[in-house]
Parts: C-alpha cells; sequence; structure tokens
C-alpha cells in the first residue's frame, strides 16, 4: 500500500494521485531517532502555535536560520540554529495552499512552491512578499503540484512537478522555462512518474527523486541523463516512494525514503552505505545548513532533526 504526504491534505483527491499515495500513513507509531551520526537538534511536535507543526514537509537553510514549510498550517516557519521560533510568514496574495519546498537565490531572497495553488512565492530574507509566478497548467511555466525546488549557480530555478511528471528549469522570475520529462508519466531514462525532490550539487548535476519510480536519477547542467539507481523494495538500497535526494559535502547522496520509513545514504552511484537515524515516521525533504549539518523534516511525526556529519 502506497502511502500519502499527510492524510488530511488533498493530493490524492485534488489531482488524482491516489494510485501513488494511497489512503493513509505509516501506521506505527513515531519513535525518536537514533543514529550513527550525532543528533544535535530536535524541534517542533503536532500543533498551531508557534514552533508546532500539521505536516510539515519542506525545509531550507540559510545563513543562520531554518525556514520550515508547515504545511497543514499553510505558513513557513523560522528557527535559529537551536530550534528555537524566531517568526513566520503566510505568503503573499492568497497565501499558501500546501506550501512545500523551499530554495534561495544568490541574492538571499526565498523562493517557496505553493504547490496546490500551482505557483512559487517569492520573498526577500526576512519573508516579506515580493511576487509570484506560475499557473495551473501543463505549459512551459505553468504547473501542477510543485514540490520540491533548487537553484544552481547561475540563478537558475529547478521545479519538480508532481502532477506533470517533470523537472522544469526556469530564470529566477519564472522565464525561459525547458523541462525534463513529460507531462504524462513513464518510467524510462529522462522520464519521471510523479517527482517530489530536486537539487543540484557544487558541480551542477540535478538529482531527481523520482518518487512514483522508486528510483533517483541524475542529470548534468547541460539536462542530460547519466544515470538511475534504485528499484521497489524495502532491502538496502532500494525505495518506496522516495521524496529527496540531495548530495552532502563528502559527495554521498541523502535518500528520503518516505513509505519506507527511513532514509538512507548511498554513493552516487547507488552503493548502499548506511542508514541515517531510525524510527523515523514519513520523512520528506532536507536541507544542509551550516558545518554541513543535515536537517531532515519527518512529517507525520510533525518534527524537524539535525544532525551533525
Amino acid at each position: 500500500m502506497k502511502h500519502r504526504l499527510g492524510s488530511h491534505l488533498p493530493f490524492a483527491t485534488a489531482f488524482g494521485l491516489f494510485l501513488l499515495f494511497g489512503t493513509g500513513c505509516p501506521s506505527h507509531t513515531p519513535t525518536s531517532p537514533t543514529q550513527t551520526y550525532s543528533l544535535s537538534v530536535s524541534f517542533g511536535g503536532s500543533g498551531t502555535a508557534n514552533g508546532q507543526f500539521d505536516t510539515p514537509t519542506g525545509i531550507g537553510v540559510q545563513n543562520s536560520t531554518i525556514f520550515v514549510a508547515d504545511s497543514g498550517n499553510l505558513r513557513v516557519q523560522k528557527f535559529d540554529m537551536n530550534g528555537n521560533y524566531t517568526g513566520s510568514f503566510t505568503g503573499g496574495s492568497g497565501g499558501f495552499n500546501g506550501p512545500r519546498g523551499i530554495a534561495f537565490d544568490s541574492a538571499g531572497n526565498i523562493y517557496v512552491a505553493d504547490a496546490f495553488n500551482s505557483r512559487i512565492q517569492k520573498f526577500d530574507s526576512s519573508g516579506n512578499f515580493i511576487t509570484t509566478f506560475g499557473t495551473n497548467g501543463s505549459g512551459l511555466g505553468e504547473f501542477i503540484t510543485p514540490e520540491g525546488i533548487a537553484f544552481d549557480s547561475s540563478d537558475r530555478i529547478y521545479v519538480a512537478e508532481a502532477g506533470n511528471h517533470r523537472i522544469q528549469r526556469c530564470s529566477s522570475a519564472g522565464t525561459g522555462c525547458v523541462t525534463l520529462g513529460g507531462t504524462a508519466s513513464g518510467s524510462g531514462n529522462g522520464e519521471f512518474d510523479s517527482p517530489y525532490g530536486v537539487s543540484v550539487d557544487s558541480g551542477g548535476n540535478i538529482w531527481v527523486a523520482d518518487t512514483g519510480n522508486d528510483r533517483v536519477q541524475e542529470f548534468n547542467s547541460s539536462l542530460s541523463f547519466v544515470r538511475s539507481w534504485g528499484s521497489s523494495g524495502t532491502a538496502d538500497g532500494q525505495f518506496d516512494q522516495p521524496c529527496d535526494a540531495r548530495m552532502n559535502a563528502g559527495g554521498n547522496v541523502i535518500v528520503t525514503d518516505m513509505s519506507n520509513s527511513r532514509v538512507q545514504k548511498l554513493r552516487a552511484d547507488g552503493t548502499y552505505l548506511q542508514s541515517v537515524g531510525s524510527g523515523w515516521s514519513q520523512p520528506t525533504f532536507t536541507a544542509i545548513g551550516p558545518n554541513n549539518r543535515l536537517f531532515i523534516v519527518d512529517s507525520t511525526s510533525d518534527r524537524i532533526y539535525g544532525f551533525n556529519f
């Protein structure tokens, strides 16, 4: 049975993704993860108060501030590196409807994938609204369920569209878009089934969590296919709905294996190395902060965990 991300959010009913996400979340009781790497911070909890979450999903770290997309509460919250709440913002005109991925351009502006409004919202570094781009659709510069987002060194934004089964690369203004994949799902090289996560490493390579195909795909900066790895299953190096794939400073890739309720660390060629933490509920997006600290969102336990690598 496939699990959807947050049973109270309208993934399946709004966008016809019920075949991917099923009807429920993992049934075991979440516990605090144990780890090979030292756990440096843990914060959150279920609720609507400041510092609490309802199905957090996206996360980004800029300078010494952690930004968390608090999807069910329709806001982005800010924290210091010790997990102390420092503020929040709720979006521009019309607010957020399912905020997801968070990324930053070279000027420090904040971009948030506003999934169910089919757009990207842009804010200054303090969270003040600047502008938005994108509308619902399958054309260039249009989105259906934008999820993960990332920037490269040329300030181009990459958007993983679960509903359009593709990655779009656009200017930071949302113009000049080109695509990886198509508007229909596929399983060939460079094709996707409901991709959630996209990241860009220091060499300009693009990593995509091809969620519905239970694999990770890599592309070079020219958008040419490099390789893919992973398959459906529960063994080491296999996945069940990988949500995010991100290279760390050591050249290894961290993959949130969402419906297997675990986080895996693999070499860039897909060779399994080890698990990160244990007792996860539904890990989704990740971010790397100062001193290569790794932050992971555990969505259905409504908590954020930070590890020293």
